[in-house]
């Protein structure tokens, strides 16, 4: 999968920006709904080029941009926040050390037997009250979703989608005490998890 991404790492915002307009989404949905404060450090996990992070490091102190892909983050390295080569389920990171973590659209990219193990490190590294947000796709049903799985197959490999409540159920279990499911109105193909530790 690691180097699938590394593979369209030329096309990656060109399609997120363009065709899907992934990004321009998750920076409104962020908007929306996390609270974030000039001092806070976050953690963009698995956020690829960066877009995403140069928002967020536009309202916080610090943001580390973590990803596995080398090519990805040399994309992100002409931007204010600090790319990171690592991995979600290693964060290379200080326990209790970030206010936020963010996960968009990166959960369903890991097979779903090391979930609990992303989740049990974002809890690690967030510091007391810090917010995990996880912005995920609805599982797809309709044809034209079907289609767009089909396509991320082809060009990334396999995807891990999962149902709302499983995914909260999840975060729950990792022993975070407040988590919530958010269906943006805007957005009606997504679904957010935001839990505070």
């Amino acid at each position: 999968m690691l180097g699938s991404f590394d593979k369209i790492a030329f096309l990656y915002d060109w399609v997120e920006q363009r065709i899907l307009k992934d990004h321009q989404g998750s920076v409104h949905i962020l908007q929306t709904y996390l609270d974030v404060e000039k001092d806070d450090i976050i953690i963009d996990l698995g956020g690829g080029t960066g877009y995403v992070a140069r928002y967020l490091a536009t309202q916080a102190k610090q943001v580390l941009l973590i990803d596995p892909s080398k090519n990805l983050l040399s994309k992100g390295k002409k931007s204010p926040v600090h790319p990171v080569r690592g991995s979600a389920t290693k964060i290379p990171c200080n326990s209790s050390s970030v206010s936020i973590i963010v996960l968009i659209s990166v959960l369903h990219h890991i097979p779903k037997t090391y979930h609990e193990q992303v989740l049990s490190e974002c809890k690690r590294v967030l510091d007391k009250h810090g917010v995990l947000c996880i912005i995920e796709a609805i599982p797809p049903e309709s044809l034209l979703q079907k289609l767009f799985i089909h396509i991320e197959h082809v060009l990334v490999g396999k995807t891990f989608h999962r149902h709302p409540n499983e995914l909260r159920n999840e975060v729950k279990k990792t022993g975070f005490q407040s988590v919530e499911a958010i269906f943006p109105k805007d957005h009606d193909w997504k679904y957010v998890i935001k839990a505070i530790d």
